[in-house]
């Protein structure tokens, strides 16, 4: 009888412990949306860092940045994406010494919200 009470001792504190972690889990998921950073695209559809997207209306591409950009004297924000294919304008990951994010020559480019969408939107 006293191992019994020892074994169900045992299994309902790794039960808790494992509940416990589940829920840390859950927490810190909620917590990284609550905090993640978006932007509505052109047709009004949220977009955040990862979303597949179409650029200019025909470059397709990763969102890596969502933002504003030091250089420029204004708090817009603008989208950084990682191109599928080399149809950037520039090295538009790197402006004046930031980084913004890491890519291929001519991989990546900026554009406003409004000239970005979801690309599940156009499928």
């Amino acid at each position: 009888p006293a191992t019994k009470s020892k074994l169900a001792a045992l299994r309902e504190e790794a039960t808790g412990t494992i509940n416990e972690k589940e829920e840390n889990v859950v927490t810190a998921i909620n917590e990284k949306e609550e905090n993640a950073v978006t932007a509505t695209d052109a047709d009004g559809f949220t977009m955040a860092i990862g979303s597949r997207v179409m650029c200019d209306g025909f470059k397709y591409g990763i969102v890596k940045y969502i933002g504003a950009l030091d250089e420029l004297p204004t708090d817009d924000v603008y989208v950084g994406v990682l191109l599928d294919e080399p149809d950037g304008s520039c090295m538009a990951q790197l402006l004046v010494g930031k980084r913004y994010f890491t890519c291929e020559p001519l991989h990546g480019i900026f554009s406003r919200p409004n000239f970005v969408t979801l690309e599940s939107a156009h499928k």
